[in-house]
């Protein structure tokens, strides 16, 4: 399977957690990857709810992007907040080449990823917390 580095990037899919806002991310990608290798790739979001279960008072459920901030999140029904570091708001689903190869992140993690210009180990490859690959 070839590496991204190897033919153009048509399509980088992501999901991301309702705190981040998916037009913000598309400006933000078009921005830095404007005269680059990633200038002709386009970027795909899709949001993804974040739950909250609230030791307070026993809410269960999704919370919107109002009440996240960072790794904090508020209880829409009783305002508690919890502290949640280990929650990454950002997973890469797929990177699809020129000519149809799509890479995706359990397919990079025996040394395909690529990390300044060199594939990285397994151990350095992306590693999924709580369903989001941090980078």
């Amino acid at each position: 399977m070839p590496r991204a580095g190897e033919a153009p990037v048509a399509r980088i899919r992501v999901r991301h957690a309702a705190s981040l806002d998916g037009a913000a991310l598309s400006e933000m990608f078009s921005a830095l990857a404007a005269d680059g290798p990633l200038a002709q790739a386009a970027l795909e979001t899709e949001e993804v709810a974040v739950r909250r279960d609230c030791a307070e008072c026993g809410y269960s459920g999704a919370v919107d992007g109002d009440h996240l901030y960072g790794h904090l999140r508020v209880c829409p029904a009783c305002g508690a907040v919890s502290d949640d570091d280990g929650v990454a708001e950002l997973e890469l689903v797929d990177v699809v080449v020129s000519g149809g190869s799509t890479l995706r992140p359990e397919s990079v993690s025996g040394g395909e990823v690529v990390s300044g210009g060199e594939a990285a180990s397994a151990e350095e490859a992306v590693q999924p917390v709580n369903g989001f690959h941090r980078f």
